[in-house]
């Protein structure tokens, strides 16, 4: 038996927000439902291949250093092992989008788990994008979307980008920076 939207919210502790709904933001839901399709659909897969990649490109070169060998030839992979295994200007650059991404909240940090108008401020208490697509939790009003956008950035970035950062700080502290 499935629950119904309404049933969904509640469990979540979700309100209906109290601002007028934004019919500029509603006619571009299509592309929020696209995204938690895709995403349902997806993210899984990019944190699986980034897992991968990034160990074998970041952790193990540290690891192991036959390996190290065959990556410090290869130009692409060189560049990306230096540069997150030495915590260089990419992988602060790309921590610093992953912090801003999970620090955002309705335009300002301050640690509330809602909105005043009652949208989650960040999207992880919600648990995946098949609860999102369930329980209707699309935006309506500007500052919902914004939060939005930004939440599926984030996921996007932890699917991809994030087991980079985490492999190279710790193949850094295995290591503590040594080439």
């Amino acid at each position: 038996m499935a629950l119904s939207k309404e049933q969904m919210r509640r469990i979540y502790g979700i309100r209906e927000s109290k601002d007028p709904v934004d019919p500029i933001v509603l006619s571009r839901r299509h592309f929020h439902e696209a995204f938690a399709r895709f995403g349902l659909k997806w993210l899984w897969v990019l944190h699986s291949i980034s897992f991968i990649s990034a160990f074998l490109i970041v952790l193990l070169p540290v690891l192991s250093e036959s390996w190290k060998m065959v990556m410090v030839e290869t130009p692409v992979v060189q560049f990306i092992f230096l540069e997150f295994s030495h915590i260089g200007g990419l992988f602060v650059f790309l921590l610093a989008i992953g912090l801003v991404c999970y620090f955002y909240s309705a335009s300002k940090i301050d640690g509330k788990e809602y909105s005043e108008h009652g949208y989650p401020i960040n999207l992880s208490g919600v648990g995946s994008w098949r609860e999102v697509i369930e329980a209707d939790l699309y935006p309506t009003t500007k500052e919902e979307e914004c939060v939005y956008w930004v939440g599926a950035i984030g996921g996007i970035w932890i699917s991809t980008v994030g087991w980079f950062i985490m492999f190279g700080a710790i193949g850094f502290f295995i290591r503590i920076g040594g080439y």
